[in-house]
């Protein structure tokens, strides 16, 4: 019986996970007899990852920029391309198989994580399902017709951000990069956490969910940012509802957490200072979309998230 309450998850969530491959089926299926990079966007960052991939599974402990030829110092390896080198090199696959394999495994670990979380949240067995296939699939207006820069002439960021920002929905970082994934899988991770920790006055739990957060700081630092914002929010919520003083042991437990988060962050924040080149890539200017681009790349999900 216990194992009988996991089949529906554990069907959408490979369902979603084939739906992904089937951009990439399509395209070697086009490619006709040329060679097929297996790749469907973002090339440039995906050429990134696979040069840090290669160093690691050619030895190397530290990663340098190929992409250039100013002297560098290099620096520590990510731990998530790091494994995936040695991977590579110890299984003897293409890297770019390791980087799909990831990808895959990866996914299902997320959607996992994502419905345990939903156990944790929502009562009702309906909504727990509703609630996953929400994540798994829904997106903003960016599929309306009107949007498409072929068919607008517009440039692809003057449309929902739900149209090519990965991180703005879980089916295209799912899609497109380990990298995503993995992140995502630690900040959901750390959340239920919390979450257990709150409710059972657990400082192991915050201590798990702070060496976590570590983790995520040296793999994908910018998202320490906004997990710590969506904690903070809610640690706010509660004291205000319950009172200051009556959880103080929860802000006790979240300064923990940080703690031992912080030094993921401070070592990037230390490259950024010693590694002129990862400075210079770092401070290439990316930003925000037009407000309306971010709204309308949520489109119905978020008038149901300000309803909730």
């Amino acid at each position: 019986m216990k194992y009988r309450a996991y089949r529906w998850p554990a069907a959408v969530i490979t369902l979603t996970l084939f739906i992904t491959l089937l951009p990439y089926l399509y395209g070697y299926l086009l490619s006709n007899h040329r060679i097929f990079l297996w790749l469907g966007y973002n090339f440039d960052d995906a050429c990134v990852y696979l040069s840090w991939m290669r160093q690691a599974a050619e030895g190397s402990f530290r990663t340098y920029d190929l992409f250039t030829t100013s002297v560098q110092p290099g620096m520590p390896a990510n731990p998530l391309f790091w494994c995936m080198g040695i991977a590579a090199e110890f299984t003897h696959l293409p890297l770019i198989a390791v980087f799909h394999a990831v990808r895959l495994l990866g996914g299902a670990a997320l959607l996992f994580s994502v419905w345990v979380l939903i156990q944790e949240t929502v009562a009702d067995l309906s909504a727990r399902k509703l609630s996953l296939l929400f994540v798994c699939f829904s997106s903003g207006l960016g599929w309306l017709p009107i949007f498409w820069p072929g068919k607008t002439g517009v440039s692809i960021f003057s449309t929902p951000v739900d149209a090519w920002q990965p991180e703005a929905n879980t089916f295209l970082s799912l899609y497109l990069s380990p990298l995503f994934v993995i992140s995502m899988l630690l900040q959901v991770s750390v959340i239920t956490l919390m979450l257990r920790s709150e409710r059972r006055n657990s400082i192991s739990h915050a201590a798990a969910a702070g060496l976590l957060t570590l983790l995520l700081g040296l793999i994908h630092t910018y998202d320490v940012v906004g997990m710590s914002l969506t904690w903070l929010i809610y640690l706010i919520l509660i004291s205000i509802k319950n009172g200051w003083k009556e959880k103080a042991n929860s802000w006790k437990r979240a300064l923990a957490a940080g703690v031992l988060a912080a030094p993921g962050v401070g070592a990037i924040a230390y490259q950024l200072h010693a590694d002129t080149v990862f400075r210079k890539r770092a401070e290439v200017p990316t930003l925000s979309p037009a407000p309306i681009w971010i709204i309308l790349g949520y489109g119905l999900p978020l008038c149901l998230a300000l309803y909730a």
